[in-house]
């Protein structure tokens, strides 16, 4: 059984503050919100599962493994080498390009920038991918690698 509230508590089960009965408390959730439900476990997608949204369409950023806190940007980097596996649509080229890769060098750049200059050498279809990447906030050292590694094929 729950303890009774006292009339002297700043809020009620509506979220109302006595004292201020126009203001909420953001500290209550109504509605179904207050209801328990199973706790949300947080984790980083597997190489599989990054795999298996992007070439479904169902998601295209990898953000989840790419973008703290929970990343997991090896997972995202071995995502990428499998998805090139694959036979890819031009616009499944675009947001390659445009999402993970440019992420992964955005925020992990300096951790992956070797690899990516060693896979553009070794695959022409990833030194293609490259031109597609937009420099956004990837930082100037990291940068210029690129611009080397894609041969200067921009698109």
């Amino acid at each position: 059984m729950a303890k009774p509230r006292l009339q002297s508590q700043r809020r009620t089960d509506t979220g109302v503050h006595r004292a201020n009965p126009g203001r909420r408390d953001p500290q209550v959730r109504l509605g179904s919100a207050r209801k328990a439900s199973a706790p949300m476990i947080l984790r980083s997608p597997t190489v599989d599962e990054l795999v298996s949204k992007f070439l479904g369409g169902e998601d295209c950023t990898m953000a989840d493994a790419i973008v703290p806190p929970l990343a997991d940007p090896e997972a995202a980097w071995q995502a990428v080498l499998c998805i090139m596996q694959h036979k890819l649509a031009e616009e499944q080229i675009s947001l390659l390009a445009a999402g993970p890769v440019e992420d992964l060098l955005a925020w992990h750049g300096v951790q992956f920038i070797d690899r990516i200059e060693a896979e553009a050498r070794r695959s022409q279809a990833f030194a293609h991918v490259l031109g597609g990447v937009w420099r956004r906030d990837i930082p100037q050292q990291i940068w210029q690698r690129v611009e080397a590694a894609r041969g200067g094929k921009v698109w």
